[in-house]
């Protein structure tokens, strides 16, 4: 560790501060005080003791010394060492996300099945224990999923971080490396180093910040992975489409087999007791293509729910939890009213359970209200009537001249800054991941609540007057893409199931995301362990399955599809700010708090010396 590193001069021109002390003393000594003879001639000249001719010793008054006190105070103050506050710290960052659960050496190959225990968060980890046994300083060990978190409050010592890294596991969601890493780098102080553990290498082409060093853990790996299913609505024939994407990698070529399942779950079970097999089929599945296979299956068939489980016998699938996926099964489909000037609904048809109607504005103009008293729900998208339907409706991006909703204020892009946690159109997302490019600041109503907000105001709205609901998006949360979009994905089914009233839609959450589970409220997990909680509390759903709240189910899946893809080598672009390495705050040199002491006693003395000066004067023997 270097000592000195972080000392420094706090003025330069204090150096030369220093010469002022001589040129004091030489002030003095030109003021000596010699003792005076007046002769009339040079005889009585002669008479005057030779020794009161030679020059008289040196006699500095009191003052002298109170003067020079003052000035080497003065000194020392301007000299004194800066020391920053900041110690020097390491930050290790531990990458858990589901990736780094694949094994860590292994070549890509599909000849033979993996596995090796030693998988790339196992190699993370001994890397890591590699770093910090070198080091002399304190030690902070963050993970990355689902987001950046310390895995302690504070610093700690080695020791005390290996044990930290050692309690470190994987989890089944992906992460945000990317933007958590550039702000760790940014909020990074003085003499702080970062060092990421990861299986991603780092992108080149933008400059990375300095204080950051990326370890590169495990090879490319051959996997297999579910990574969607739906379940169309019944045809004429009372049959359904099952539809599940599969995707690849590693090898030219895998051969794989699908079986799908049907089972229910009731309120105090969440497991797949009486799973009934329904239909399997074979695939070849190419490299880094997402293959679609679809079963027909008869509604009469049909449980509850339905999962898929992928198998291959080739081996190659270094990742086993990415294998299986369940869906809910609904019975009659929502009806949802679209009404918007453009000819596509925006994705909407991709929601399982609905079957949407899209009209224009005109045609709305036109239907009576037996007409619309047949759907659940509708939706107007950027455009509104001017007074409010009698169905309960979602108004997304209403228009700035609207007089339902009003716009206060058009924003580019923004931040969420708080929001209703206990409000279900809320329910399981963590906003504060979503970035918005624009918004609309919707006005404060008397009759809404405001659910989301920004600085500037109310982002969302929602209320419910005489049995009718409505809610208005003041930022697009369109089109519907599941889960490549899985935060307005969530967002608009919870909005649907809120504005209905029915409970027909169960939302797929992705693995790590949370709950609120409110006072006294009952959880029961997917193993059918219940666990009661006496206060409000946001709970991590950590294990893909079926979990059930006040007789409501929630179906959690393995949504992280770009953590699935081992084969590939992920890139990770960490942006260096303006700053280079260091935070403006933490540009800001924090001084040594011992100089404003000693420029008060400095000062002290010179009115000491002020005061009394006369006296010391005459203590001096003379001018």
């Amino acid at each position: 560790m270097n000592i000195f590193g972080s000392f420094f001069l706090a003025a330069p021109v204090a150096i030369l501060s220093v010469l002022a002390v001589p040129l004091l003393v030489l002030a003095y000594m030109k003021r000596r005080t010699e003792k005076q003879f007046t002769v009339s001639t040079l005889y009585l000249l002669k008479q005057i003791p030779q020794a009161s001719l030679k020059r008289a010793r040196i006699k500095l008054p009191l003052r002298f010394y109170l003067e020079l006190l003052a000035l080497l105070l003065l000194v020392l103050a301007a000299t004194l060492p800066q020391q920053n506050n900041h110690s020097e710290k390491l930050n290790i960052v531990i990458d858990n996300s589901m990736s780094m659960v694949a094994a860590a050496t292994l070549p890509i190959a599909a000849s033979s099945a993996i596995s090796s225990s030693i998988s790339r968060l196992d190699e993370a980890i001994t890397a890591a224990n590699t770093v910090i046994g070198s080091f002399d300083g304190k030690i902070s060990v963050y993970t990355t999923s689902p987001v950046l978190k310390p895995v302690s409050s504070a610093a700690v010592t080695i020791e005390e971080a290996k044990l930290l890294l050692k309690s470190i596991s994987p989890t089944l969601s992906a992460d945000n490396l990317s933007g958590d890493i550039t702000v760790l780098a940014d909020k990074a102080a003085r003499g702080e180093k970062i060092v990421l553990f990861t299986d991603r290498e780092l992108d080149t082409a933008t400059p990375a910040p300095a204080n950051l060093t990326i370890q590169k853990v495990g090879n490319p790996l051959a996997n297999v992975a579910i990574v969607d299913m739906t379940v169309d609505s019944p045809e004429p024939d009372n049959s359904r489409t099952v539809k599940v994407e599969v995707v690849a990698g590693g090898a030219e070529k895998i051969n794989a087999r699908l079986q799908l399942y049907t089972f229910s779950a009731g309120r105090e079970n969440s497991g797949y007791t009486g799973e009934i097999a329904l239909d399997n089929t074979d695939l070849e599945l190419i490299t880094s293509q997402t293959t679609t296979a679809q079963f027909k299956v008869k509604q009469e068939n049909l449980s509850d729910y339905l999962r898929v489980q992928l198998s291959t016998d080739d081996g190659g699938d270094s990742i086993s939890a990415d294998n299986s996926f369940i869906t809910a099964v609904s019975g009659d489909a929502l009806k949802i009213l679209f009404i918007s000037a453009s000819t596509t609904n925006h994705g909407l048809e991709r929601i399982p359970g609905t079957n949407v109607k899209n009209i224009t504005p005109d045609e709305y103009s036109l239907m009576t209200a037996e007409q619309i008293a047949v759907f659940d729900a509708a939706i107007f998208y950027k455009w509104a009537p001017r007074y409010a339907p009698k169905k309960s409706s979602l108004f997304i991006l209403p228009p700035v001249d609207g007089t339902l909703f009003p716009v206060k204020k058009l924003l580019g892009e923004t931040s969420i800054s708080s929001w209703t946690d206990a409000h279900p159109i809320v329910s399981y997302l963590r906003l504060q991941l979503m970035t918005l490019p624009s918004a609309e600041v919707l006005a404060d109503l008397p009759w809404a609540t405001s659910i989301v907000r920004c600085s500037e105001g109310p982002l969302f709205l929602a209320s419910e007057i005489e049995g009718i609901r409505l809610a208005a998006a003041g930022f697009e949360i369109l089109p519907f893409e599941g889960k490549k979009s899985p935060l307005s994905s969530i967002l608009t089914l919870n909005t649907i199931r809120w504005l209905s009233q029915k409970n027909k839609l169960t939302a797929s959450l992705a693995a790590e995301d949370t709950l609120l589970v409110k006072t006294g409220k009952s959880l029961i997990y997917p193993d059918s362990s219940r666990r009661t909680f006496p206060d409000s509390t946001r709970v991590s759903l950590s294990t893909p399955g079926i979990y059930q709240i006040d007789g409501s189910p929630l179906v959690v899946n393995i949504l992280a599809e770009e953590e699935s893809r081992t084969w590939e080598n992920h890139r990770l672009g960490v942006i260096a700010s303006d700053s280079a390495d260091l935070a403006p705050e933490a540009k800001k040199e924090e001084k040594d708090n011992r100089w404003p002491p000693i420029i008060f006693l400095a000062l002290a003395v010179l009115f000491l010396e002020h005061t009394v000066r006369p006296r010391l004067g005459g203590m001096a023997g003379g001018k």
